[in-house]
């Protein structure tokens, strides 16, 4: 464990050349006055590999006690191409931003309510949801994944860059309209698997979805879906999980007459879903079935 004492509010303490990958080990940074409410700390990481890898690892940083961090992670190790945060731990802040060019996976801890901004990170970028609410932006200009486990609801807030492959992945379990109103921009690729009991979505906030892919055996109900959306009836996994439950499928606008709405089917061979859906005129069926 690295301990650093007695920062000071506002300061920037750049750490170089190091890997920590032991799961005990982490980098412990506090203030020598953390009793205000606007604290804030700027953290730089030069991250170095480990052996013949190309990935630096920091398996914990521990910044609670501070409302507003930004961490920098880059390398001045040129064979580093993957830098992962396994763990921030930034229990009372508010905003955490990430900055930097090395592919990035993260998973931040912070307040009850807090955003995680890694608008400014260059290359491909994974975010980690935490069960609080949170508000997550993606990289303004390289592809981000978003995964969120089980923690996706109203609540929560995604909004992707001007990648075209953003994508989200996400489990499921009795959304109603109220806890299943998304609001989610930006990102292409949707992908969310049912788990016990059916979920109603309602999709008036997701914008720049191209593809809502769902699996799952429990029954869905989504509205206000943009005409011209492609359901696709797994999760796109690379040894995919079907859709085999029931589909209730309304638009967010039904009143055109040239409404269209492509179903890519699954092929997997693992049974078979039902789609139920009215005021759409074109139906695009793709895909192998499962026969």
């Amino acid at each position: 464990t690295l301990t650093v004492t007695e920062l000071q509010s506002g300061s920037t303490l750049n750490l170089g050349k190091f890997n920590f990958t032991d799961t005990s080990s982490e980098i412990d940074l506090d203030l020598a006055d953390a009793t205000g409410t606007s604290d804030s700390l700027t953290v730089g990481l030069d991250i170095f590999e480990t052996g013949t890898t190309d990935a630096g690892t920091v398996d914990l940083l521990d910044v609670t006690g501070i409302e507003s961090v930004t961490i920098n992670l880059s390398s001045s190790d040129t064979d580093v191409t993957t830098a992962t945060i396994s763990g921030v731990d930034a229990g009372d802040a508010t905003s955490v931003t990430l900055t930097g060019g090395v592919i990035t996976t993260a998973t931040v801890d912070g307040a009850a309510t807090h955003t995680v901004d890694a608008t400014a990170i260059t290359a491909a970028t994974t975010l980690v949801a935490s069960a609080d609410i949170q508000t997550l932006k993606g990289s303004s200009t390289a592809a981000t994944t978003f995964t969120m486990s089980t923690n996706l609801n109203n609540a929560d807030t995604i909004e992707g860059g001007a990648a075209t492959t953003d994508s989200l992945t996400a489990t499921i379990d009795g959304l109603d309209a109220t806890t299943g109103a998304l609001n989610i921009s930006g990102v292409e690729t949707v992908a969310l698997t049912g788990s016990s009991s059916a979920s109603s979505l309602d999709l008036s906030s997701v914008t720049g979805m191209t593809t809502l892919a769902l699996a799952g055996s429990v029954d869905q109900t989504i509205t206000n879906l943009t005409s011209g959306t492609t359901i696709q009836l797994d999760d796109g996994a690379s040894s995919p999980t079907a859709f085999t439950g029931t589909l209730d499928v309304s638009l967010a606008d039904s009143s055109s007459s040239s409404d269209a709405l492509t179903v890519q089917l699954t092929g997997t061979g693992t049974g078979n879903s039902t789609l139920d859906g009215s005021n759409i005129e074109t139906l695009y069926l793709s895909g192998a079935d499962d026969a």
